[in-house]
């Protein structure tokens, strides 16, 4: 019998945090970090390949069903303490941590400061690379939202056109059903997006070096990417790689930045296989 996703909502920080759960509690937890302008969707496909676990997937503040703060900035590393907080407040203990493009720099500084926290940390897609045209065109676009007028800057930052183009350059897969399944949620999630938690989201990105992290990391690391992948090129894993104690590099050939989306199954494997061969 299929399982069904379970929606919950809990307070943190005085703001509601949307999340969902799936599969059996006493199996082992996998926590599932969604990127940049995405939220808990982009990870349902992975879930439902993962019956040996039992999985969680919040909505990241200011995404999806949860709300922004009032007064803390957006940036990764209060996304990271509020991960820590989260844990606490839903009595997770020691999770598997899996994060994808902007959630795998936030669950890099999670595991970096709350360590001792995790069993095991899964970095899918990570953004390590910034030499190629469609990052200089995304750091272009997104760090001039700063002079635009700011009635103006929700237009210019959350729009349809932007969001369709930026999946549209990264996008893999050649069938046209699964490219139209993630647009038309692409399109929906803009909606619900809040500028200032765009902007402040791409800040603090740029501002985040990854290698300054990875050597404090002890417990057990996989980097799981896609060969074609523009912002996670394979020369950059493997010097991230060198700077990490215990990690384990799958390359996945073929594939590109949207592996959650374009292929579940495949990264779920890529997944599984590493936690089922690295215990804590």
């Amino acid at each position: 019998m299929k399982q069904e996703f379970q929606k919950h909502t809990i307070t943190i920080r005085q703001s509601d945090v949307a999340y969902w759960t799936y599969g059996d509690p006493s199996k082992p937890t996998v926590l599932l970090i969604h990127g940049f302008r995405g939220d808990h969707f982009g990870f349902t496909s992975i879930a439902e390949h993962l019956d040996s676990y039992y999985v969680v997937i919040p909505d990241l503040p200011g995404y999806g069903e949860s709300q922004s703060w009032q007064t803390t900035p957006h940036a990764i590393e209060a996304y990271a303490d509020w991960l820590h907080e989260f844990c606490i407040a839903i009595h997770m203990i020691r999770p598997i941590v899996v994060g994808h493009s902007f959630g795998a720099t936030i669950a890099l500084v999670f595991a970096h400061t709350y360590g001792n926290e995790i069993s095991q940390l899964i970095l899918m897609s990570p953004v390590v690379s910034e030499n190629s045209v469609r990052a200089a065109i995304g750091a272009i676009y997104y760090s001039s939202a700063k002079y635009v007028p700011s009635p103006l800057r929700r237009s210019y930052l959350i729009n349809p056109v932007s969001d369709m183009c930026a999946n549209l350059m990264l996008f893999k897969t050649g069938s046209i059903r699964n490219r139209l399944r993630i647009l038309s949620e692409g399109l929906h999630n803009t909606k619900k997006f809040h500028e200032n938690v765009i902007f402040e989201n791409f800040a603090s990105l740029q501002r985040i070096d990854p290698f300054s992290y990875a050597p404090s990391l002890t417990m057990p690391v996989c980097i799981i990417a896609g060969t074609d992948d523009v912002f996670c090129k394979p020369s950059d894993i493997q010097r991230l790689c060198g700077d990490i104690t215990n990690i384990t590099c799958t390359y996945l050939d073929d594939e590109g930045h949207l592996l959650p989306l374009e292929q579940p199954q495949r990264a779920a494997s890529a997944l599984c296989a590493f936690i089922s061969s690295s215990p804590a």
